[in-house]
């Protein structure tokens, strides 16, 4: 276990600090965060989506109190003595490796969790475009065109047969 650790703390590029998988979802995150408004969806970003990050960012502080308590059971191992008896030492660190998976993956899920949720909130602009605005008048002006039409025939249609039949004819 004292190599693995040692192994953890010095080796491996980022080592026991942030995962590259949850550096790659804050970057991929912050991406969307930034970019949803610019391609079309309302400025007002859901909580989601900001919740994400936080707690992406959250997850990067636990990973750093890792790294930490590994540090004091290095400096422990070797005699300083810093945490628990050497006696239990190899328990202790292997209860710990394991309660800081287990909350690194509960941060993770959760902050995947806030993202979906608040891709799902993320809504369309309307555009009101020149094109959308005459195509909006044609449509209200055939409406009120059929409303006119719709008061003329029941306007005849009460004078009797002869008024109906002239609605038809023109």
């Amino acid at each position: 276990m004292d190599e693995q650790i040692l192994l953890r703390l010095l080796a491996g590029g980022f080592g026991s600090g942030m995962d590259m998988t949850a550096l790659i979802a804050f970057i991929a995150f912050a991406a969307v965060y930034v970019i949803a408004p610019t391609i079309g969806y309302t400025s007002e970003r859901p909580a989601g989506l900001i919740a994400s990050l936080y707690i992406l960012i959250g997850y990067g502080g636990l990973s750093l109190f890792q790294l930490f308590v590994q540090w004091l059971q290095v400096l422990d191992h070797a005699g300083v003595g810093a945490f628990p008896a050497p006696a239990r030492h190899g328990e202790f660190s292997l209860h710990f490796f394991f309660i800081f998976a287990a909350l690194k993956m509960t941060l993770f899920l959760v902050a995947m969790v806030a993202f979906a949720t608040g891709l799902r909130s993320l809504r369309l602009r309307r555009t009101e475009s020149p094109a959308h605005q005459v195509s909006e008048d044609k449509v209200q002006q055939l409406r009120e065109e059929n409303a006119r039409l719709r008061r003329k025939l029941e306007q005849r249609g009460g004078r009797g047969e002869e008024g109906t039949q002239e609605v038809r004819d023109a």
